[in-house]
């Protein structure tokens, strides 16, 4: 059972659906969730800013209720794209958020971070990386290409 914070419109559900049943899904956005829901029917939505303590505790909850033992997500990009403003502050602050929520469930036994190649080369990365070891998660990383897994586009993915 899995749950996706930063939902969308489900991307990382779609692709992850033959390896885990997405339970749970929550983004700031509520037309966001709205797609999600048309999309996932039987998924819990939640349209919820996961840098919101009381937003936090809600999905921790629903999470431990449901079971959930993935974790995963693709928090904003636009902080850490080479193109962007690399203004990383609201990045990384959804990040620790992510990471502290998915600590906080205690069934979840593994986390999947999706974003840009860029975040590689920003402070924050390490940073990441700390934290995540910090919450006792192990951690490894890998940049995909979506053409080399069969899709349309040649956009560069780090997962962690």
């Amino acid at each position: 059972k899995a749950m996706e914070l930063f939902c969308g419109a489900g991307g990382l559900s779609e692709g992850a659906k033959p390896f885990v049943h997405t339970v749970l899904a929550s983004d700031i956005s509520e037309r966001a969730c709205k797609l999600f829901a048309s999309n996932h029917c039987g998924t819990t939505v939640m349209p919820a800013n996961i840098n919101d303590r009381s937003a936090q505790l809600h999905i921790i909850a629903e999470a431990r209720r449901l079971g959930v033992e993935v974790s995963s997500g693709g928090p904003p990009c636009t902080d850490f794209s080479m193109s962007g403003k690399r203004c990383s502050q609201k990045g990384i602050q959804c990040i620790i958020s992510m990471l502290q929520v998915s600590a906080a469930v205690s069934t979840v036994r593994m986390v999947l971070l999706e974003n840009v190649v860029g975040f590689l080369s920003t402070p924050e990365f390490q940073r990441t990386l700390d934290l995540a070891q910090g919450l006792g998660f192990d951690h490894s990383h890998n940049v995909i290409s979506g053409n080399d897994c069969g899709l349309p586009t040649k956009r560069r993915r780090v997962f962690l």
